[in-house]
């Protein structure tokens, strides 16, 4: 496969790292030199592997694999420290479906001058890993094999009385290959951030620039036809805060940013300022405010937090004003009345949008021995603009904790209805709900489930919305465990320039590449330790969909795993076999199926 390439590159030092493991020093630490101080320790084995799939020939391999963690530095850790993790055939689990993974690769960092005014480090790493996983809206969907590389510098100025400076610069790169194909996506990214911090006259100063860009490149095994796209942006600003008389403060700031996805190039602005004051011990009194030159670009920051750029709509002439000013009052124990004013003025798409809102909310905090814990709020909202009153929301939110014998209970819900406006571009509600039990039955049993759901929609665009469920339970009895998982999760999302699909139902509003998914994930696991020997095994199914426009792509995929470790001293057994369907539609020939299994004897050492 395309990894051994690379792998070769540097198996032979990590072999070497690996047989030094061998000696079996017995101190904690050698010094060498005068200067040089060195901690090792880590693990050698040789072990065994073998696969067989649908449309694979049977391969068999066996082998030396290790892994080492090397600490070390010079003259002073503060001065110079390092730190290197070499790996090579390295087997682990998966933690959200329990494949068998091998891994190859290593991971190093310098630290430079850590006690003195100018602080810096060093980074870089390269991963190379059988069975990983390509994630759609937080779901694992495609297994596949992947490759990366990073590498990392950051630097500081620290000098007293000077403005402090922070800079860091990470770059990375990684490909996948989808399982038992020749389908192959690329992503790179690079990130700049600068930042600065300053004290002057009793106001706290900063100022930042970062830069971004990405590119990815995937066949159609994500969305069901091929891309290749590419987005960067700047963003530069400077904040100021300073305190107020009545025990207040404020705060004012500017920044603005530099888009470009596929030839889309746009720029907004964004002015802010905040301030509020105490003048009493149960009175507070907020106000916040702030404009957008470009609403587009505000609502893409807002919304998409899973990094990189989609590919924006044009930028059109589209500008935002907010302006909110609030008091609270505390009335008696934990009772507390809330009452606001919101002013909203914006153009977007060619339309001006204008309303007033306003409203009031009643807190109440309360703990007795009966009720346990308890907190809720409820408050009322109005809406108007200049043709009037445009209609009511409602605000509520309730949270309780509570124990009961040998149950311990916790449960929360909050609904929002036309509180959480952006910018005045449309009226939102959502809300969420949770709650977990855990049940202690005797020493030696213990049982717990949990369930968290959660739904969000704009009501200007009907049925645009996103929601999303998950519940999960174990019992544990002695040393047996029983657990089971799921999760579902649908509605909108854009597809960014690092290759990920981040669920927002703003979408259509906000890209041009949007998508409506669907995506479940069902699994259930056991393990039990008898006498040294630990017992793993479990079942995942998985499924998903999305489209866009006439384009779709579903995914099936059932994944089986069980593993077993028998330790002895520093010497450890370990054996595997995991099966993984997969089956996705874009890609012609059915279902695909690959075993794999292995067998590894390897021994811990504590070298220096």
């Amino acid at each position: 496969m395309y990894r051994h390439t690379r792998v070769r590159q540097y198996k032979s030092i990590v072999i070497s790292l690996a047989l030094l493991l061998c000696s079996g020093l017995a101190s904690a630490q050698i010094t060498i030199g005068d200067n040089l101080s060195l901690r090792m320790n880590g693990s050698l084995g040789y072990g065994y592997a073998g696969a067989f799939g649908s449309d694979a020939s049977s391969r068999h391999s066996q082998g030396f694999g290790a892994n080492a963690d090397v600490d070390g530095s010079y003259f002073n850790p503060d001065f110079l420290n390092f730190r290197i993790r070499p790996y090579f055939n390295r087997a682990q689990s998966n933690s959200e479906s329990q494949n068998i993974t091998r891994g190859t690769g290593f991971f190093s960092s310098l630290g430079l001058f850590g006690g003195s005014h100018f602080p810096g480090s060093v980074s870089y790493g390269i991963d190379h890993s059988d069975n990983s996983e390509f994630y759609i809206a937080g779901i694992p969907s495609v297994v596949g094999n992947s490759s990366g590389r990073s590498f990392g510098v950051s630097w500081s100025e620290l000098l007293p009385n000077y403005p402090k400076v922070f800079i860091n610069y990470q770059q990375n790169t990684s490909s996948a290959t989808v399982l038992s194909t020749d389908e192959k996506s690329h992503t790179n990214g690079k990130f700049l951030d600068i930042n600065s911090q300053y004290r002057l006259a009793g106001w706290e100063l900063s100022a930042f620039f970062n830069r971004n860009s990405n590119s990815f490149s995937s066949p159609d095994f994500i969305t069901g036809t091929s891309l290749d796209f590419s987005g960067s942006g700047s963003n530069y600003g400077a904040n100021a805060q300073h305190a107020l008389p009545l025990h207040g403060g404020i705060g004012l700031g500017i920044s603005h940013s530099t888009y470009g996805s596929q030839g889309y190039d746009g720029s907004g602005t964004i002015y802010t300022e905040t301030a509020g004051v105490n003048p009493f011990r149960k009175l507070s009194i907020n106000e916040q405010f702030n404009y957008t030159t470009n609403t587009t670009a505000a609502l893409y920051q807002t919304t998409v937090t899973g990094g990189g750029f989609p590919l924006l709509l044009p930028e059109r002439d589209s500008t935002g004003l907010f302006f909110r000013t609030s008091a609270t009052y505390s009335v008696y124990r934990g009772l507390t009345v809330t009452g606001y004013f919101t002013h909203r003025q914006s153009t977007f798409n060619d339309r001006d949008y204008s309303d007033n809102q306003y409203g009031g909310t009643i807190g109440f905090n309360h703990q007795s021995r009966f009720l346990g814990f308890l907190t809720f709020s409820v408050g009322v909202v109005d809406t108007a603009n200049k043709e009037g009153n445009s209609g009511l929301g409602l605000v509520g939110t309730v949270s309780a904790n509570k124990r009961i014998g040998n149950w311990e209970t916790s449960a929360d819900f909050a609904y929002y209805q036309s509180v959480q406006t952006l910018y005045s571009i449309a009226t939102s509600s959502s809300y969420s709900y949770g709650g977990s039990l855990r049940r202690k039955i005797n020493p030696q049993t213990h049982w717990a489930a949990s369930y968290r759901g959660g739904h969000s929609g704009l009501t200007v665009i009907d049925g645009n919305s996103n929601k999303s469920d998950s519940a999960a339970t174990y019992l544990a009895w002695k040393r047996y465990s029983l657990g089971a998982n799921y999760s579902v999760s649908s509605g909108y999302a854009v597809l960014t320039s690092t290759g990920q699909v981040v669920a927002t139902p703003l979408a259509p509003a906000i890209s041009g590449y949007n998508y409506v998914f669907n995506a479940k994930s069902l699994g259930v696991n056991a393990s039990t330790m008898i006498r040294r020997v630990i017992l793993n095994g479990g079942y995942t199914k998985i499924s998903s969909d999305t489209k866009a426009g006439g384009f779709g792509v579903i995914t099936n995929g059932d994944r089986y795993f069980a593993n077993a470790i028998y330790q002895l001293r520093r010497f450890e057994l370990q054996g595997g076999y995991s099966r993984i369907n997969q089956d996705v539609s874009s890609i012609p020939g059915g279902p695909r199926n690959i075993n794999t299994y292995y067998i590894t004897l390897s021994r811990w050492f504590n070298v220096f």
